[in-house]
């Protein structure tokens, strides 16, 4: 399964040329992990008040086309690695009015508990591990 996060390219995420900056793609990024963790009925707000933290230790992404000014983008999340402390999310961003690459893009999380530990997600929220075991993609 896929989780798809629509974006529309702001005025402020583009440089002088109407090219979003690379920087902002990492807020795409976290807006794809968030909208999923919605649809499974919590949020990373709910995560932190029960004491747990999700901690992104590496990002890699590879640019294919410059989004521009006036595109809206769709971030494709899916769950290339579910272990019980870490995870590493795969990420497409196309241009939703021709489906054109933008870029793909993985990040690896690790789940830490108060003492900021590793903590075993399966065990602290079960339905929420169940529900991401369908985003695993081979």
């Amino acid at each position: 399964m896929i989780s798809e996060t629509i974006i529309g390219i702001r005025f402020d995420e583009c440089g002088a040329h109407g090219i979003v900056h690379h920087s902002h793609y990492n807020h795409w990024l976290e807006t794809a992990q968030f909208d999923l963790l919605k649809k499974h009925g919590t949020d990373y707000v709910s995560l932190l008040n029960e004491g747990y933290y999700f901690p992104m230790i590496r990002l890699g992404v590879d640019f294919v086309t410059p989004a521009r000014l006036g595109d809206e983008v769709c971030v494709r999340l899916s769950i290339k690695e579910l272990g019980r402390v870490k995870i590493v999310f795969a990420y497409e961003i196309v241009r939703t009015s021709d489906q054109r690459l933008i870029a793909r893009a993985t990040s690896e999380h690790v789940f830490l508990n108060r003492e900021f530990k590793p903590a075993d997600i399966k065990r602290a929220f079960p339905g929420l591990y169940e529900a991401f075991l369908a985003y695993v993609q081979d």
